[in-house]
């Protein structure tokens, strides 16, 4: 995510032949290689492989108080899974007696994150994002 509002400044490739680049340029070349092919999971990060080195990062959680029904209908409305999953969103004690719930509000700075698979790129990012307590249960097999 590019909070920065600016077009993607960078993008890492590589060929079997060649190491990962940041540039227009193929970077110093290398025996043939095969390179295992990364099931993506949850996003591009999946395909760059190897350990992450994360140096410095802050990360930032501010609860934010809520009415418990109101996030139980948003929930409600936005997993809407056929009776498949349940999610339900606990009262829980908060500072304010008008209030029953939290909406989390998180953000991340990620200042200074590389991979083992390419080293020479800072893959530096902000997030933020929104996040609720629920508890679900799925029938079929009573996970809770």
């Amino acid at each position: 995510m590019d909070l920065d509002y600016g077009t993607a400044d960078y993008q890492a490739w590589r060929t079997t032949v060649s190491d990962w680049t940041t540039d227009d340029e193929v970077s110093a070349t290398v025996p043939a290689q095969q390179i295992e092919f990364v099931r993506p999971g949850s996003g591009t990060g999946e395909d760059i492989g190897g350990q992450f080195d994360f140096k410095d990062i802050v990360c930032q959680i501010f609860p934010i108080p809520a009415h418990q029904k109101a996030l139980q209908t948003l929930i409600d409305h936005y997993f809407d899974t056929a009776g498949k999953i349940t999610f339900s969103v606990p009262k829980v004690p908060t500072l304010d007696p008008k209030h029953d719930a939290y909406v989390f509000l998180v953000a991340a700075d990620f200042h200074d994150l590389s991979a083992f698979t390419n080293q020479k790129t800072n893959y530096k990012d902000k997030e933020v994002f929104f996040a609720v307590m629920v508890n679900f249960t799925a029938p079929s097999n009573g996970i809770q």
